[in-house]
């Protein structure tokens, strides 16, 4: 396994079969070793699908791109102002690629890295769903004050389990790349926030 997530859009809510996609299909993106922040913000614990990878059930995520770019905008501006390395203009270009295609559904898989961090897919699903209540301003609303006290930063929990899974790629002294934020061309086209390769 490469141990990549990978986030495309097509025209059925379906994930296509492994294969089907090809490196000239686009948009499609890649992130090795992570899931990233942008990618997340498109989806709630609903658009959770249980999937047949491979012969076993792992967890992805399917939305309607329109649904899944209003609910990225409504997130912008809590994002921005938790994540200081996360540039605005990134944020645009990411929005501008959704908005420019005329796929209706997106796609995020994520089973590679869930298979290298969990034991199955029941698993990795919690992860995912947790993953999700970084977005959740209410998250550490509920904890006790020494709970709260335990946590490594002030995003709350949900925020120090990703960290925690992802290392330490969002630290604040760590030099931010748009694509810990966006991912990177996974087709034959580089996106607006890459460096021409």
């Amino acid at each position: 396994m490469g141990h990549y997530s990978q986030l495309y859009l097509t025209n059925d809510g379906v994930t296509p079969e492994r294969g089907e996609l090809s490196r000239s299909a686009t948009p499609y993106l890649l992130s090795k070793y992570h899931i990233p922040l942008l990618w997340l913000a498109l989806f709630s614990s609903n658009d959770i699908r249980e999937g047949d990878i491979e012969g076993e059930a792992w967890p992805y995520m399917v939305k309607g791109r329109h649904e899944a770019i209003a609910l990225l905008r409504s997130r912008t501006a809590f994002m921005e102002q938790t994540f200081p390395g996360l540039e605005h203009s990134w944020v645009e270009q990411f929005d501008a690629l959704l908005t420019g295609t005329p796929l209706e559904f997106v796609h995020l898989e994520t089973c590679d890295i869930g298979a290298m961090m969990c034991a199955n897919g029941d698993e990795w699903r919690g992860e995912l769903q947790e993953f999700l209540r970084i977005f959740d301003p209410r998250q550490s609303s509920s904890e006790t004050f020494p709970e709260r006290l335990l946590y490594k930063s002030p995003q709350g929990p949900a925020w120090d389990k990703f960290i925690t899974r992802f290392a330490s790629a969002y630290a604040v002294d760590t030099p931010h790349e748009p694509s810990l934020y966006c991912g990177s061309s996974g087709a034959d086209e580089d996106m607006e926030w890459e460096e021409p390769s």
